[in-house]
């Protein structure tokens, strides 16, 4: 059924495509059929004179009723009444040996025009099974043609059907040429149309620079023409700093304009020596043609930094920025543009990390510690999993009584082939990807499990406390989760201490305005960590009601040598008096800060003097020993 439409569908575009000519190829064919009647009426063969007549009635007549409504039907009739016609003719008169043979070919070459498969074979197999025939019947006897003498009646024959082919093959290939010409300038329009959508498909709409599938191709074709080993490409990873900030507070429509500003800028700048294509956001990949030293690279990005810092005025708006720039090498780093990409981008990190606004370019030592921090990451998630983390708990005293007063939760991570893995270097990784969330309530969990335990066992007071990440105060649910927590294991508000970073306090959203607050008021209480070391900021410390500040080890260690961290110590526990909250030194190693810190008026203090932070089971025996 398939084949059948596909073959009607070649047929009726066949005719579409010669129906100009068609209407003059039938005319010459009919005004030859009546010549042919005339001059054979002239010779007296009323027979055949009668004959031609008909079929030059019925394929008039059919033509007129079917053309317009059935072309394919028309000429399907045109074909097989001239086929009949010729083997009639053949048969009658001279046989194999008859000039009206010269008739076949044409009627085969318009089958085949007429795109019909069935229809060419069709006639082919009468023809030739007609011809066959024929010369069957003639070597047998069976019956026996005439053999026509040449002279001008015949060669007038033969010359009309020569006419009649020369027409008609004159139009059919004037068809076909006009035919070729039509396809070949649709065929130019449909791949420049197809050019223009790649084009667009491959070009931001709002810069009108290409994007990062150009940018691979072009990074492709420099590869493959650089000329020597000291030709360099350059692939820059370029990163407006502040972007967020003006889109953010000036708006979208405003901070468009102004990446199309920075975007003609840039593009200026490196139009001598490279390309430009924006990949998304406030992000550029910048390609470098013929670098030959690192040091022309860094010239070429600071000329990039330049133009961008210069001040831009939109809508009566003065606005400055900065970006920061991660560069990789061809072929120094790799000769993949995705290896490449990933490179830069490696180094545009670690510009960011020292400050914004710089330029680094990446090298081996960069890489190796990505790839470690990546393996990192996902041994994370096994670890987490496997629950190949512990929580061990450093004992807090009471500098007076010498007592246990509680402990700080502190994660500990070995890993079975990795070893010893810092909190400082798995923290960052769990922020990153997502997991402190579910391993922060793990630590919360343990915690409050082990606070428990204590209470059960003779030690109804202690308290424990839990550090968070500034990100886990980011979920507004924060806060419910905690107290679900608390009421599934019976553990008073009053127990739980939370500590967090003085950076939280300066750097806060709503979310985490609502979280400290709900904390507070449900009676938990708030710890700042490591004061003294970041942003301290003693107005948010009287306003969220803070219940302690634990002192930062740096300046509890140098107080016996330094008088800078003694005056800052006793500043801070004078402070904290003052306000009526809580001070707790940490890091006390000797019995000489211990003392120091019990006559300033500190009350409590942790450190390895007493203990370093211990499993569950050896922190249960030391409050045993101590308590």
């Amino acid at each position: 059924m398939i084949s059948k439409t596909n073959e009607l569908q070649m047929t009726s575009n066949s005719i579409k495509l010669f129906d100009h000519y068609f209407n003059k190829i039938f005319a010459v064919s009919q005004l030859a059929l009546l010549i042919a009647v005339i001059f054979e009426f002239i010779n007296s063969s009323y027979y055949l004179a009668s004959s031609l007549a008909g079929v030059f009635l019925v394929v008039g007549l059919g033509f007129l009723v079917l053309h317009n409504t059935r072309p394919i039907a028309t000429l399907i009739l045109l074909l097989v009444v001239h086929t009949c016609l010729a083997t009639i003719i053949m048969w009658l008169y001279g046989g194999i040996h008859d000039e009206i043979l010269i008739v076949y070919p044409l009627i085969l070459i318009f089958a085949a025009l007429l795109g019909s498969t069935k229809l060419m074979s069709f006639l082919f197999a009468f023809i030739s099974m007609a011809i066959l025939s024929n010369g069957f019947v003639n070597h047998y006897g069976f019956y026996q043609n005439s053999t026509q003498a040449i002279n001008l009646q015949s060669a007038a024959t033969v010359n009309l059907i020569l006419l009649v082919i020369f027409v008609c093959s004159y139009f059919s290939a004037k068809s076909i040429k006009e035919l070729i010409a039509k396809l070949i300038d649709e065929n130019e329009k449909i791949l420049q149309s197809k050019r223009e959508i790649q084009k667009i498909v491959h070009q931001d709409a709002l810069t009108g620079l290409p994007d990062r599938v150009k940018a691979e191709e072009k990074f492709m074709q420099l590869i493959a023409a650089q000329s020597s080993e000291n030709n360099k490409v350059a692939l820059l990873f370029v990163d407006l700093d502040d972007f967020k900030n003006i889109n953010d507070n000036l708006g979208h429509q405003l901070g468009d304009k102004f990446l199309q500003l920075i975007a003609t800028r840039i593009a200026g700048a490196i139009a001598d020596v490279g390309s430009i294509y924006r990949i998304g956001g406030d992000e550029f990949i910048i390609l470098l043609h013929c670098i030959y030293s690192t040091a022309e690279v860094q010239e070429i990005s600071e000329n990039i930094s330049k133009v961008v810092s210069q001040p831009l005025t939109i809508n009566d708006y003065h606005l400055s920025s900065c970006c920061s720039i991660g560069v990789s090498l061809i072929p120094d780093d790799t000769e993949d543009f995705e290896s490449a990409l990933k490179y830069a981008d490696i180094a545009l990190f670690q510009a960011k990390n020292a400050g914004r606004n710089h330029i680094c370019l990446v090298n081996q030592k960069m890489i190796e510690r990505t790839q470690y921090e990546f393996k990192l990451q996902e041994e994370l998630r096994k670890s987490l999993r496997d629950e190949l983390f512990k929580v061990h708990f450093q004992p807090k005293l009471d500098l007076v009584t010498n007592k246990i007063i509680g402990a700080e939760a502190l994660l500990r991570w070995w890993h079975p082939t990795l070893g010893k893995i810092t909190p400082t270097e798995f923290i960052p990784l769990a922020e990153k990807s997502g997991l402190i969330h579910e391993l922060g309530f793990w630590v919360l969990e343990q915690s409050i499990k082990e606070c428990i335990y204590w209470h059960k066992h003779g030690n109804k007071r202690l308290v424990i406390a839990v550090n968070l990440s500034p990100i886990q105060f980011n979920s507004p649910g924060f806060t419910k989760s905690v107290l679900q927590l608390l009421g599934r294991y019976g553990l008073s508000e009053s127990f739980l201490e939370l500590e967090i970073t003085e950076n939280l306090l300066i750097e806060q959203n709503e979310a985490q305005k609502y979280n400290i607050n709900m904390l507070a008021a449900a009676g938990i209480k708030l710890v700042i960590d490591d004061f003294g070391k970041g942003y301290s900021n003693l107005a948010y410390i009287k306003k969220l009601n803070i219940h302690a500040i634990k002192i930062d080890y740096e300046f509890v260690k140098g107080m016996a040598i330094s008088s800078d961290d003694r005056a800052i110590v006793t500043t801070i526990i004078d402070i904290a008096k003052r306000l009526g909250i809580e001070s707790v030194a940490e890091g006390v190693e000797t019995e000489e800060i211990a003392s120091l810190l019990k006559q300033l008026g500190c009350k409590y203090a942790q450190g390895f003097l007493w203990s370093h932070a211990l499993e569950s089971t050896a922190f249960r025996q030391l409050l045993k020993e101590k308590n």
